[in-house]
């Protein structure tokens, strides 16, 4: 009896215990809370960065000076662990294409260190004898040393590589890196969530970029940029109401943002509200007289009747793009609406021409598919429409955005119209229509000349 109660864990054992129990009961269920999923569990981890504190408890450990409370065995445990998460985090930045799985290593280091001193807590008897002083001494060194050289890399390295890389547009080595610094960060840092959700962007994943977007919103709600930013996502989704709500809080903050006049004019067009449109694309070039609005803008002149002010706006477009496709269709489709069948002919053509010069530089160009098809089925001069090849370049724009964009669901089914296949029409043109969060009033009227049986064509 004497001996089993010799063997029991002291009060001050306990304590510490305890506290690495909770710990390694908070960082697992912590972050599966926030996400409420499993799959959810790499974004929720980064929005808790539990594993910053598990550094700051294995110090602790390894600093303790009462050999009767951590023994060297558990030291010399505590030191490898240590050192294994400072040298992963070092190569975490190094190596950006191993951001997949190093931040597990460093976690898994980091929990490996807690368990040692959890199974010291649970053993009867006396702890496993101590190397030397000195061989202890350097091992606690080299870990801190390194843990201390990985904490810099964590806080000042990674966002800056994140964001070189996306004035690189490595957007893929940016999202890695930022999402290291979110990882290892002790502090939720609004700029790391908006910087990787930008580069989510720009690499054509907007539901990824919109949660970061989201979060870094929440943590800074007073960022203009945040919400330019999130706005010019929701505008690519057919989120019109949100992105005119998100570009005029951002015009709230920063009444000089040019491009939040552009989003919000851009996103009136979208709805139709072509006067509104004009008004903010007009703000936009009087703040930034280099702000590309004129064929957002041509569009709105020509929907209200308006064709000279649209050809003077397109001119400006195609002098300051000369391989803009879209520039010279809408121009065509203005020369045509006015009568000018010469010019429109020739606008029709270098719109055809530019479209395919894109396609032979990248054939999985999905805008360039998308517009050709537009242009295919939609061209007011007859003799320029091929219904058959419009489905082809539509199908596989369609392929290429993996069946989720309303824009070239649209374009597909009035391909269908075009080629006489009205049934199909309907069917996608419905599929467009769902997809938007709002309703789409051009896409109604399309959908109801599908309907009569009538194809769509730009006047």
């Amino acid at each position: 009896m004497a001996t089993l109660a010799a063997n029991r864990i002291d009060p001050p054992r306990r304590v510490w215990f305890v506290a690495a129990l909770v710990l390694v009961t908070a960082g697992t269920a912590y972050p599966i809370y926030l996400s409420g999923s499993v799959q959810k569990w790499e974004t929720s981890f980064a929005a808790s960065t539990p594993h910053f504190y598990f550094d700051v408890f294995i110090a602790l450990l390894a600093l303790w000076p009462f050999k009767t409370i951590v023994s060297a065995s558990l030291r010399i445990s505590i030191a490898i662990s240590f050192a294994v998460a400072g040298a992963s985090k070092i190569l975490l930045w190094e190596e950006p294409q191993l951001a997949g799985i190093l931040p597990f290593v460093i976690v898994a280091s980091e929990y490996f260190g807690l368990l040692q001193f959890l199974r010291y807590c649970l053993i009867f008897g006396r702890p496993t004898p101590a190397p030397t002083r000195i061989w202890r001494v350097v091992l606690l060194v080299v870990s801190l040393a390194t843990f201390g050289v990985g904490m810099f890399y964590a806080l000042v390295l990674p966002g800056r590589k994140g964001v070189e890389a996306i004035e690189r547009k490595q957007y893929g080595v940016a999202i890695r890196y930022l999402t290291a610094e979110i990882w290892l960060s002790p502090v939720d840092n609004p700029d790391s969530f908006l910087q990787r959700g930008r580069a989510y962007y720009l690499a054509g994943r907007n539901d990824r970029a919109l949660a970061d977007f989201d979060t870094g919103i929440r943590l800074s709600p007073d960022y203009a940029n945040a919400y330019l930013w999130r706005g010019s996502v929701l505008l690519l989704e057919d989120r019109q109401s949100r992105a005119i709500a998100d570009f005029s809080e951002a015009i709230r903050l920063d009444p000089s943002s040019g491009f939040a006049y552009k989003g919000r004019g851009i996103a009136y067009l979208d709805r139709g509200d072509y006067q509104r449109a004009i008004n903010d694309l007009d703000t936009a070039t009087r703040l930034d007289p280099s702000m590309d609005v004129y064929r957002s803008r041509a569009v709105s002149y020509f929907r209200l009747g308006e064709f000279d002010h649209a050809i003077g706006d397109l001119d400006e477009a195609i002098r300051r793009k000369p391989n803009d496709a879209w520039a010279y269709y809408l121009r065509g489709i203005t020369y045509s609406a006015k009568g000018d069948q010469e010019r429109a002919a020739a606008d029709f053509q270098n719109a055809i021409r530019i479209a395919s010069e894109a396609l032979h530089a990248n054939a999985r160009d999905a805008r360039a598919h998308e517009a050709i098809a537009w242009m295919l089925a939609t061209c007011p001069q007859p003799d320029r429409r091929d219904g058959k090849r419009a489905i082809e370049y539509a199908r596989k724009a369609a392929d290429l955005t993996e069946w989720k964009k309303a824009r070239v669901l649209d374009a597909l089914a009035t391909s269908y119209a075009e080629a006489g296949d009205f049934d199909d029409a309907v069917k996608w043109e419905q599929k467009a229509i769902a997809l938007a969060d709002e309703p789409q009033p051009p896409r109604h009227e399309r959908l109801d000349l599908f309907k009569q049986k009538l194809a769509y064509h730009e006047k």
